[in-house]
């Protein structure tokens, strides 16, 4: 990915929930043959770990390549918008792309029932911890988890590499950035207020 050193997430926290909130991530697995697969599928990440989870149907094909790929790689994009130059009162611009993302690389491999269990319980806890009654792994019965730990394969990413990139506008003038941030509020719906939201937040505006 192109990297400049403008457009950083604000601190590791801030990327480390963008990865949480926007956890469908778009999995590239390559095999020692240079045969390369091709999935979208939810990530869970544990940084204390250091490593991605997630799993797979039986059924998906896919799920075959997990264990002789040597690289995975994992695409997460987080709110993006188009930017109209009409917002900026800038002479000779044009039209582009506000964005976030973030790309991990690593070795796959595959987890144990019960270690998935673990980040399983973690994952649903997460995505769950604003509701009033919430739902929990333990709503099941023991049998049950067994019965459909059966339909899938596990499998963890231990990260060997991070890119981010949080593109925001940092390398205009504070009118600039505001003007943007009315623009999207304005003009681009329901996402443009989030990346409204996020470009205030990073940008303290």
């Amino acid at each position: 990915m192109y990297y400049s050193d403008k457009f950083n997430f604000p601190n590791e926290e801030e990327m480390l929930s963008m990865l949480r909130e926007h956890c469908l991530a778009v999995v590239i697995l390559t095999s020692s043959e240079g045969k390369v697969k091709v999935d979208h599928i939810p990530l869970f990440m544990d940084w204390n770990r250091k490593a991605l989870y997630g799993h797979l149907a039986k059924q998906n094909p896919h799920s075959d390549y997990i264990s002789c790929s040597i690289e995975a790689k994992a695409i997460f994009t987080g709110p993006n918008s188009y930017i109209s130059p009409r917002w900026l009162d800038v002479k000779g611009i044009v039209p582009t792309w506000n964005y976030t993302t973030v790309h991990i690389s690593g070795k796959p491999k595959l987890i144990t029932d019960d270690e998935a269990l673990t980040i399983m319980r973690q994952q649903v806890n997460w995505f769950e911890k604003h509701a009033t009654n919430p739902w929990d792994v333990n709503n099941l019965s023991k049998d049950r988890l067994t019965e459909l730990l059966k339909y899938i394969v596990n499998f963890k990413i231990d990260i060997e590499t991070i890119e981010s990139k949080a593109k925001l506008h940092q390398n205009h003038n504070k009118e600039n950035q505001l003007s943007v941030v009315s623009g999207l509020e304005k003009e681009m719906g329901y996402s443009g207020k989030i990346l409204a939201n996020i470009m205030k937040q990073y940008l303290m505006l």
